[in-house]
């Protein structure tokens, strides 16, 4: 009876071992490093990044099988998918290939060898769906970026990924005209992470929120430039001025009546071309005949703050103009209509003297903010004082919880987030430490 307990016990023993070294030996499989350039999105799925150009492709795994998403620009991106394919001992099954770019195919020679089953913007529809292994991959059709079709991948509506729907990039976050309709019903589904087609992936819910609404201002507000003019969209223009680090001047527009924001300065302006400098035909007058050729009233000027790259000529505008305001003279959140398009004033401290600074909201959805935010310039050159350092946190800090849709800064291009104020703020409370 002793002999047979204990060969009972030493069988449990046996077995637990057994069990251990199986369950060891799965986590080791799982756990199959991966490479730098590699991001973990969660759930079996990868982003392949090629550090030389940005690209991306993805690899989605579900148990023993495998999916590939584009085959690159780089030919060490798809290398490295395949040694991870062998020493993980998953079977690749199926290829996507989200568009006809040299930057998605070059590479598919380096994959013939797998039998695929290739899913292409010509044999799949929107809203179609696949499987691997447990997950669905749902296709999501793009407008037209070439004469090709595109799609991106919805993987169990938690991963998007995007092809060149979206690229994450400062200046740029979709690469062409996308239908607002396409973004806004991409924001209801809470995703966890995006694989743009160029950049790092965005990941975490809040981190993939902000993108969104980022890339929804940037196709909203389809900003082009021409000779000095950022255009916004049909009602809001910009005139910038290289000769006074592309201060800028902002004409809103509504219905036949105009209102501009600060006035710019005197003199003229660097022809980049030739490398000289020009005595005519400087910014204030350009939006002055801008006004005169479409007949525009101009109903309000509104300067942010006196100094002179903002406000030296206001002497070009004052006979026609209907209204002036500045600091001196509005209360704090002071709003000012003009047909559809609703202004609200208030000060914005840190540049200037207390209360000799303001910034204007349009719309609750745009801000001109002055130059308490500048595209070129770092906090520490634009405080008035160490002394404002207080003042200027809290500026910042109430404009950054409006969460703007467009962010037009003093000088240099708008901005379509808060990343330039998360950058300001760092600094100043750097220099608050070390007070």
């Amino acid at each position: 009876m002793k002999n047979s307990i204990i060969s009972f016990a030493t069988l449990r023993l046996i077995v637990t071992i057994s069990f251990c070294l199986l369950s060891v030996s799965s986590c080791v499989k799982e756990s199959v490093p991966i490479p730098q350039n590699w991001t973990d999105c969660g759930n079996g799925v990868f982003s392949v990044q090629d550090p030389e150009t940005g690209v991306n492709i993805a690899l989605i795994t579900s148990g023993n099988q495998a999916a590939l998403v584009d085959a690159g620009v780089d030919s060490a991106s798809i290398l490295q998918v395949k040694e991870y394919l062998k020493r993980t001992n998953l079977s690749l099954s199926q290829l996507f290939i989200t568009q006809y770019h040299k930057n998605h195919t070059r590479n598919l020679s380096l994959v013939s060898e797998y039998p695929l089953e290739t899913h292409t913007p010509f044999n799949m529809k929107h809203g179609a769906t696949v499987k691997i292994g447990d997950k669905t991959v749902k296709i999501i059709s793009s407008p037209r970026f070439t004469s090709d079709n595109n799609f991106s991948l919805l993987i169990d509506n938690q991963i998007l990924v995007a092809g060149d729907l979206f690229i994450n990039d400062r200046k740029m976050k979709t690469l062409f005209d996308m239908h607002l309709e396409l973004i806004r019903q991409l924001q209801p589904i809470q995703l966890s992470s995006i694989i743009p087609g160029y950049g790092n992936v965005i990941q975490g819910k809040t981190q993939v929120e902000e993108y969104l609404k980022a890339v929804e201002s940037q196709v909203k507000y389809r900003i082009s430039t021409a000779d000095n003019w950022v255009k916004i969209n049909d009602d809001i223009f910009i005139s910038t001025n290289p000769a006074e680090h592309d201060n800028n001047m902002i004409v809103v527009i509504s219905g036949k009546e105009a209102s501009v924001i600060d006035v710019g300065s005197g003199g003229g302006e660097t022809n980049v071309k030739e490398g000289i400098y020009q005595k005519s035909g400087n910014q204030s007058q350009r939006v002055v005949e801008f006004i005169q050729q479409r007949n525009l009233v101009l109903k309000n000027i509104i300067i942010t703050h006196y100094h002179s790259d903002h406000s030296e000529n206001l002497h070009l505008f004052k006979p026609l103009a209907g209204n002036i305001f500045d600091y001196r003279n509005i209360n704090n959140g002071q709003p000012v209509k003009m047909g559809d398009k609703n202004f609200r004033l208030f000060y914005s401290e840190g540049h200037t003297a207390p209360n000799e600074h303001i910034s204007i909201e349009i719309n609750d959805d745009i801000i001109v903010t002055g130059d308490v935010l500048c595209d070129f310039a770092t906090p520490s050159l634009l405080i008035a004082g160490r002394k404002y350092l207080e003042p200027y946190i809290s500026t910042l800090e109430t404009i950054k919880k409006q969460n703007y849709a467009l962010i037009i800064p003093g000088h240099g291009r708008p901005f379509f987030d808060n990343a330039k104020i998360d950058a300001y703020l760092e600094d100043l409370y750097a220099m608050r430490k070390k007070k």
